[in-house]
């Protein structure tokens, strides 16, 4: 099956579907370590602030929250429910950041941002029918708020509802007068065009965004892959190329330069795309059988040969799984629709007897050890996303949830 650049647009094979949980709370919560989400955009910001904050920033939210109790009295009530409720959603503390975010609410109901605020973070702790109200009555109190907008959309994109977010992205956009949000917009909505193929869309989305910022590299990979889409080969080269200059590493720009020296009738330059690309995820199937069929259109038989063999090792690597990797893919969807509506202990099942069934597998450990933080379950979530850590020690997300656990965990020793 051809793979699109963009990772989310076609299934990719089971296995790397597999390596996707819901379950990363700490990369969304980042959204609201922004200081405008904070503290509110309207309203000045103290040392305490400035100091919670920054705890924030280094993934220690229950430092954070311990900071602003202790100094509650030298931060306004409003600033203060926002800071709580930002902290206890980087932990996440479902509870008492719903708590704080009621109480900031009844003091400033007729306030959007607050209204915002917490519609992010209920998206964070997975309550999307909770958010989109939140979002929509920021919308009616302040219409011309284009970031409102703008997350309502990324709501709409959460739920596969793809044209619906792309709507609300262009709405957004003419509200828009800031440089930054204006390339944030146009790179978006030209993402969702892609997903839903309106390539001619797409195109105009990310030439608005490479008018902003000519060497953006997903902006140049999302242009190269709408032109393909288009048939427009020999337009799109110039562009991919461009972009795996930009980004070596870009295994999405390698391909669809791949893709469209194909189209363009270059197998030779093809096949050196495919096997960059391929060299850089070893695993894929569709990339190498890409390679495959690009080396035998230049009669390059004996290495194709060479390429077919390879393939044929990963998919009966696949087929020896049998039962067993149809069970895998079963669970782990069944686990991450769990926590898309929220029903943490049922995902929690799940993720255990995906340990069980593929003990070696790190993404598996870190959504057990997410989805037990997501419950308080503090000392049990911090084993499972440092055996994740151990199997993946480049994961990021996993660094960065063993922090904020951590603290938490520190805290409770401290206070008993």
């Amino acid at each position: 099956m051809e793979r699109s650049g963009y990772t989310s647009i076609h299934p990719t094979p089971w296995r790397r579907c597999l390596q996707r949980g819901q379950g990363v709370f700490v990369a969304s919560a980042v959204l609201l370590l922004l200081c405008g989400l904070l503290t509110g955009r309207a309203l000045p910001q103290s040392t305490v602030l400035s100091n919670a904050q920054s705890l924030l920033t280094q993934h220690q939210p229950q430092q954070a929250i311990d900071l602003l109790l202790q100094h509650r009295h030298e931060v306004g009530d409003l600033q203060l429910r926002l800071a709580l409720a930002s902290a206890y959603t980087l932990l996440p503390d479902i509870e008492n950041a719903r708590k704080e975010f009621d109480q900031a609410i009844q003091l400033a109901p007729d306030r959007a941002e607050t209204h915002r605020q917490y519609g992010r973070a209920l998206m964070i702790l997975a309550d999307p029918a909770a958010a989109r109200t939140e979002l929509e009555r920021a919308i009616v109190l302040d219409p011309s708020n284009g970031d409102s907008l703008y997350d309502l959309a990324l709501l709409y994109a959460r739920e596969s509802q793809f044209a619906s977010a792309a709507t609300l992205l262009e709405r957004a956009t003419k509200l828009t007068k800031d440089r930054h949000s204006l390339f944030r917009n146009y790179t978006t909505v030209g993402q969702m065009y892609l997903l839903i193929r309106n390539w001619t869309a797409a195109r105009e989305a990310f030439n608005h965004a490479l008018a902003l910022d000519r060497n953006a590299l997903p902006d140049l990979v999302g242009l190269g892959t709408a032109l393909v889409g288009l048939d427009l080969s020999s337009d799109a080269i110039p562009v991919l190329s461009k972009a795996v200059l930009l980004g070596p590493n870009d295994a999405s720009a390698w391909e669809q330069l791949g893709r469209a020296e194909s189209k363009g009738g270059d197998c030779q330059a093809s096949a050196a795309a495919y096997s960059h690309t391929s060299s850089l995820e070893p695993g894929d199937r569709s990339l190498l059988n890409h390679l495959m069929q690009a080396l035998r259109a230049c009669g390059r038989k004996e290495e194709a040969a060479e390429v077919a063999l390879r393939l044929k090792t990963i998919v009966d690597s696949e087929v020896a799984l049998g039962v067993a990797g149809f069970d895998l893919q079963k669970i782990n969807a069944e686990a991450m629709k769990m926590e898309q509506v929220g029903n943490y202990p049922a995902a929690e099942q799940n993720y255990r007897k995906l340990t069980t069934l593929d003990p070696d597998n790190p993404i598996f450990h870190r959504n057990l050890g997410l989805v037990l933080c997501r419950q308080s379950k503090w000392s049990e979530g911090l084993p499972e996303l440092k055996r994740a850590l151990l199997l993946d020690p480049d994961d990021v997300t996993s660094q960065r949830s063993i922090v904020a656990a951590e603290s938490v965990v520190n805290a409770m020793h401290r206070n008993p």
